[in-house]
């Protein structure tokens, strides 16, 4: 198997589990009127002879997202990304147009998640991916970065789809590079070390990868806020063929599970039983 294919197959298998960071925000620090869609809807953008005033900030998007989508659909690359283009210049106006620095999830929450830019966006870096415009997705996500806050989150996907954009134009000792300083930035990010060691290991520095992953999991005990971490690195090690270390990662796991089962109130979170 191909470096690039060893590298794939490995993220395909470990990025389905993450971890899940509970978003935390204060209602007071949005500015009221700054993101608002005057209630303008979907049904409205379909109907031609609609006037719309021109002060609505996001008159227009759902349309071209659902134009764009449907281009998306049918593999229509450079359709696509024409009909999507504006929807990404009007998100940086309208941020750009904020008291403070937005998180995505900000403008998510504020558009009550009518267009989920937050999904959207690693959308249109795959449509670069697929058109082999690896520089365009360079700046794009360089773009991207620049455009939030990230502090409630990280841009994992972003980082990650720069550093395999610069390996697809071979400029490798970039790419080497790009991971190598995200890793020193991060080593508390496990997105980050999850995507670090896939591609040491497509890169065939296994081993590396691996001391990345076991660096990652010293000390840690699984209960509800580590479990995706578990299952993730026993996803990782085995396709590592490390099945000695997979089995523990997932028998601890397991364990934890048939715990809650038995007593949910002590090893759940409490969300689950706090309604």
């Amino acid at each position: 198997m191909s470096n690039q294919l060893l590298q794939k197959s490995i993220f395909e298998a470990v990025k389905r589990q993450k971890d899940f960071d509970k978003m935390s925000f204060d209602d007071d620090l949005f500015d009221e009127d700054f993101l608002d869609d005057d209630e303008w809807d979907e049904e409205a953008l379909e109907d031609e002879g609609g006037e719309k005033e021109e002060g609505d900030l996001w008159k227009g998007v759902a349309a071209a997202l659902r134009t764009g989508d449907g281009l998306y659909e049918k593999y229509e690359m450079e359709q696509c990304l024409e009909a999507w283009y504006p929807v990404w210049e009007r998100i940086k106006e309208n941020v750009a147009e904020a008291y403070r620095k937005l998180e995505l999830f900000d403008v998510d929450e504020a558009t009550e998640f009518r267009y989920n830019f937050a999904e959207w966006l690693p959308k249109v870096v795959t449509v670069y991916f697929c058109l082999r415009r690896f520089e365009d997705a360079i700046d794009f996500c360089h773009d991207v970065k620049k455009t939030f806050a990230w502090e409630k989150e990280r841009p994992n996907d972003y980082n990650r789809a720069i550093g395999d954009a610069l390996y697809s134009l071979k400029r490798v000792e970039e790419s080497d590079a790009w991971y190598e300083n995200w890793y020193r930035e991060e080593p508390d990010n496990f997105e980050c070390v999850c995507s670090c060691g896939t591609y040491l290991a497509g890169r065939g520095q296994k081993e590396k990868a691996i001391g990345l992953m076991e660096e990652a999991m010293t000390g840690l005990e699984c209960n509800y806020q580590t479990q995706d971490k578990f299952m993730q690195a026993a996803t990782f090690f085995r396709v590592m063929e490390d099945q000695e270390k997979a089995d523990h990662y997932q028998k601890e796991y397991d364990k934890l599970f048939r715990n809650f089962l038995t007593d949910p109130i002590k090893y759940g979170s409490q969300e689950l039983w706090n309604f």
